[in-house]
């Protein structure tokens, strides 16, 4: 395969899993799926929100708790 049609091809596949990945974010928030909404991001992230008067948080990893992503997204959660 052409090299430019590669790159082409590639970006557009990245555009539909960004797009994807801004849907599922959504639509779990939406539906307080938190183990769906927790899986959007990686083991470590930081969240801000400032401009909509929200503190910044930098949320842990993952925890052996029974579910490590909605004890995370819930503790942020609380804390906003």
């Amino acid at each position: 395969m052409n090299t430019d049609i590669a790159q082409r091809l590639q970006r557009l596949e990245d555009r539909h899993a960004i797009s994807e990945r801004v849907i599922t974010y959504a639509t779990t928030i939406d539906a307080g799926d938190w183990a769906g909404f927790g899986a959007c991001f990686t083991d470590r992230v930081h969240v801000d929100f400032s401009a909509a008067a929200c503190r910044p948080r930098t949320l842990p990893a993952p925890t052996s708790s029974p579910s490590p992503a909605r004890a995370s997204a819930a503790s942020w959660l609380a804390s906003i």
